[in-house]
C-alpha cells in the first residue's frame, strides 16, 4: 500500500511538471487542491515570484499561465537520486533549463521541492514549497549546443551523474555541479 501512495505522489509531481513545462494549466486541477498553497523560497534575485500564492487558479496562474508567457522551451528535471519519500512529503532536488522567450537567452536553475500531500487513497497537493537556489543565464549563442544537451537527457527523472555526465563545459553547469558536490 505504501509504495503505491509514494507511486502516486511521484506521478502527481510528474504531471505538475507536465502542466508547467508544457503550457496545459487544464492539468493542475489533477494535482492540487482547490485550497493548495504555494510557497517560493528564493536564494536568488535573478527570477521572481510571489512568495505566497493561495488556492489551485491562483497557483495555476503563476506557475503554469504566467510563466509561459515568458520562458519557453521549459525542461525541468527531478533527480532522481534526492527523491526522498514519506506518508504525505516528497522532497526533491531540481533542474530547470529554458529559453527567454523575450531575449533568447537561457536560463538554468536549480532548487529543492517540498511536497505535501492529502492523506486521502487518491492524494492530491495540499502545500508546495519551491525553493530556488540558483537561476542563471546564458547568452542565447549557446543555445543549439546547451539544448542539444539537454534533449539527451532522460526526462523529466534524471539521475546527477546522467546529468553531468556529457554536460558541455559551461560556467553555468559546472556551478551546478559545485553545489551538488557539496550535498
Amino acid at each position: 500500500m505504501a509504495e503505491a501512495k509514494i507511486k502516486t505522489q511521484q506521478d502527481l509531481v510528474l504531471k505538475y511538471i507536465c502542466a508547467k513545462d508544457k503550457n496545459r494549466p487544464h492539468l493542475m486541477g489533477e494535482v492540487f487542491t482547490n485550497t493548495a498553497t504555494l510557497e517560493m523560497k528564493l536564494k536568488t534575485q535573478n527570477i521572481s515570484f510571489p512568495s505566497q500564492t493561495l488556492g489551485l487558479d491562483n497557483i495555476t496562474e503563476v506557475l503554469v499561465t504566467k510563466f509561459s508567457q515568458s520562458y519557453e522551451q521549459v525542461y525541468t528535471f527531478c533527480l532522481t537520486d534526492t527523491i526522498n519519500n514519506s506518508s504525505q512529503i516528497l522532497k526533491s532536488d531540481w533542474i530547470v533549463c529554458m529559453r527567454e522567450k523575450k531575449s533568447g537567452d537561457i536560463r538554468i536553475g536549480y532548487g529543492v521541492y517540498n511536497w505535501f500531500f492529502t492523506k486521502d487513497e487518491k492524494p492530491l497537493v495540499t502545500h508546495l514549497t519551491i525553493q530556488i537556489e540558483e537561476m542563471m543565464t546564458m547568452e542565447k549563442e549557446y543555445s543549439t549546443l546547451f539544448f542539444n544537451w539537454v534533449e539527451k537527457l532522460d526526462y523529466p527523472l534524471c539521475s546527477l551523474e546522467q546529468l553531468f555526465k556529457k554536460s558541455p563545459n559551461f560556467r553555468a553547469i559546472k556551478s551546478i555541479q559545485k553545489y551538488f558536490r557539496k550535498q
